[in-house]
């Protein structure tokens, strides 16, 4: 009985030390820098994953954040911004202010973006303008895709085609490549 305590006191201690170590400082240097901006909920799919999908019982009324609405809203965030979040239910990449939305983080001293996309007929545009502001500063690329499968993509993805959807990704890719901007790639 004393033997099995103390191996449990050991695993306790253990577990504290490890929480300690590496969880709360985790939570305290990144979390309290990030902030999550949904530019839009507008897109270019239904997919039944989504709240904005083909259920539209649940659906928001449509709506684009706007520069003038923007900048604002930045000017109420008193913490220092290390990373910024573009995403929510919505396809960042139609709104046409991303570009100037990016500059006003940058200059706010964001130095990483995540950008979560369909990656369905990305706005090319949209996507160039916002690497010239970048100024070098990290970008995460995150497509929620089914890539696995070119049925489950066209059953969930409506009515994407999963050839739309490769020519999008080779489109995106190229475009990195001519800015000569690093990124990460995520599959979700």
């Amino acid at each position: 009985m004393k033997k099995s305590r103390s191996f449990r006191q050991h695993i306790r201690n253990r577990w504290v030390k490890l929480k300690a170590k590496l969880m709360l400082p985790m939570r305290r240097t990144d979390l309290a820098g990030a902030l999550t901006i949904e530019l839009t909920n507008h897109c270019t799919l239904a997919c039944t994953c989504c709240p904005n999908g083909r259920d539209s019982s649940h659906c928001r009324p449509k709506h684009t954040l706007a520069k003038d609405d923007f900048e604002p809203l930045l000017k109420q965030i008193d913490i220092p911004l290390r990373h910024v979040f573009l995403h929510l239910h919505g396809e960042p990449f139609l709104n046409k202010d991303l570009p100037t939305m990016v500059e006003l983080l940058v200059m706010r001293g964001v130095s990483k973006f995540t950008v979560f996309s369909n990656a369905y007929r990305t706005d090319l545009d949209v996507l160039s303008q916002m690497l010239d502001k970048l100024g070098g500063n990290e970008l995460e690329l995150c497509f929620s895709a089914e890539l696995y499968d070119k049925q489950t993509y066209e059953r969930l993805r409506h009515p994407g085609t999963f050839e739309s959807l490769w020519q999008s990704l080779e489109a995106i890719d190229r475009l990195m490549d001519s800015h000569k901007q690093q990124y990460s790639l995520i599959s979700i």
